[in-house]
């Protein structure tokens, strides 16, 4: 396929997105999960939690930069970006495995080693995955449908693993005959044995057939081996790069603080642990028609300028989450307490117009990588990939870390108790909205100053064409 002139068909675009199935669910809704899931059931306390995951995004990060430039190097060997897809996906389901079908006695030494096993196996396949979507197309707003087809992919699996424990206590009470108040809703073991199940059977099946419907991509005929230091300083002096990284960098931070207290928030402060999975199933719908809407609306307006108008309501709705508060009364409106109904409404929005922040930055960082083949005369999207890992892998760690050490050891919120004191609730509430909010609006103001815009894109694509700098595999 003439990638330089044919335009992205729907079927490569899918075939490419079909992998995030598996991977959305392990490096999202997983990662999101296990830590109440582990903190509720097991003697693993919020603090060591925060630790580890800590520790986990910092190796794993540091590693991003690595795996970066050597599939660079290594561009035109094997299946190219390919084959790290294959290995890190055959890894990753050994990490999960450990990860979801626990033992009894749940161990610090057990979490540690398979969480950080698991993070390494994401990114031996994300950066390189990434990287090879990029190279799929050289247009400007197909690189945007391909990144939306991927986040799509992804959020269909994140949400079918949200809906896990509601599909299994249907089939507990209408095919086994359990009664209601015999099963929960919630996230439990049973649930968490059913997702392996489920990831082990679509990866290797999502895998090969994106492998075998998508092309290699296109590479830079000639790429020279540069030095860390030079890669470096190629980095530092890409002024589009700067902003935005900075930009994403803060954002970072306050996605980990989310991520960290997301299922504590609802599950135990709100007290919907059983609404839980009927929540994030609706949410997820509600992202998946946030899709085709800000695709239309980036290839309108901008990518950036996407990013930021996404943002902006997303500023509004995480105060709209910190206000939030446990409703006391009865059930009020369709046997469901007002605060679930208030947290359906503010998360469905959220989910909307958080589609922006997964479809965004890599087609962003796709602009990025092909501007500064244009200056050098060689390939290094990987490593410009790996850096937006490593910079959003370590300050989402970051994230995580503080608010769950700010969460549980400075206010005092502990998942095994029912009621929160006054003083654990505004932990978790500065944690969940306000915090968030305030780093958003850094970010954008940041965002404000990014040069590349669809005419420039265009401008790169055409001059690299004149100098026929690439070859498609």
């Amino acid at each position: 396929m003439d990638l330089k002139n044919k335009a992205m068909t729907w079927k490569v675009a899918l075939a490419y997105a079909l992998p995030n199935f598996g991977l959305a669910i392990m490096t999202g809704p997983i990662q999101g999960v296990l830590q109440g899931y582990y903190t509720k059931h097991f003697a693993i306390t919020m603090a060591q939690i925060g630790g580890i995951l800590f520790l986990a995004r910092v190796i794993d990060a540091v590693l991003d930069p690595v795996i970066g430039m050597v599939s660079d190097n290594v561009r035109d060997r094997f299946w190219g970006r390919r084959s790290w897809l294959v290995a890190g996906a055959s890894l990753s389901l050994l990490a999960v495995y450990h990860l979801l079908v626990v033992p009894p006695e749940l161990t610090f030494a057990y979490c540690r080693l398979w969480i950080i096993l698991g993070f390494i196996s994401w990114t031996i396949s994300e950066i390189p995955y990434l990287a090879w979507g990029m190279e799929l197309t050289s247009d400007y707003d197909d690189r945007t449908k391909i990144f939306s087809y991927k986040t799509a992919l992804g959020f269909i699996g994140a949400t079918l693993f949200l809906a896990l424990p509601n599909i299994i206590a249907f089939y507990q009470i209408h095919m086994q005959g359990m009664a209601a108040d015999q099963i929960t809703r919630d996230f439990s073991h049973t649930s968490m044995h059913v997702s392996f199940w489920l990831i082990a059977i679509t990866m290797p099946l999502f895998v090969g057939m994106a492998l075998w419907v998508c092309p290699g991509g296109s590479r830079v005929k000639r790429a020279e081996r540069k030095s860390v230091g030079e890669i470096l300083r190629i980095l530092f002096s890409n002024k589009a790069m700067l902003i935005f990284m900075g930009a994403f960098a803060i954002l970072g931070i306050a996605g980990g603080m989310q991520v960290a207290m997301a299922y504590l928030h609802v599950s135990v402060y709100l007290a919907l642990g059983e609404s839980v999975s009927v929540i994030y199933t609706i949410g997820g719908l509600f992202f998946l028609l946030g899709v085709p809407f800000w695709n239309k609306f980036a290839a309108v307006k901008g990518k950036h300028v996407a990013l930021i108008t996404g943002l902006s309501l997303n500023v509004i709705l995480f105060i709209a989450l910190g206000m939030l508060k446990p409703s006391h009364s009865g059930a009020l409106l369709g046997g469901r307490p007002l605060v679930f109904w208030e947290y359906m409404l503010i998360f469905c929005s959220l989910n909307f117009s958080q589609v922006v922040y997964f479809s965004m930055p890599p087609a962003i960082i796709g602009d990025i990588a092909e501007a500064a083949t244009l200056e050098t005369k060689e390939d290094q999207s990987g490593t410009y990939f790996a850096v937006y890992t490593f910079v959003y892998k370590l300050v989402l760690g970051i994230g995580q870390g503080l608010a769950l050490f700010i969460a549980g050891s400075v206010f005092g919120f502990d998942p095994k108790v029912v009621e929160q004191v006054d003083k654990a609730a505004t932990g978790i509430k500065l944690m969940m909205g306000y915090m968030p909010a305030a780093l958003v609006v850094v970010a954008i103001v940041v965002l404000i100053g990014y040069p590349i815009t669809k005419k420039k894109q265009r401008e790169t694509q055409e001059k690299i064409k004149e100098l026929d700098l690439t070859v498609q595999d």
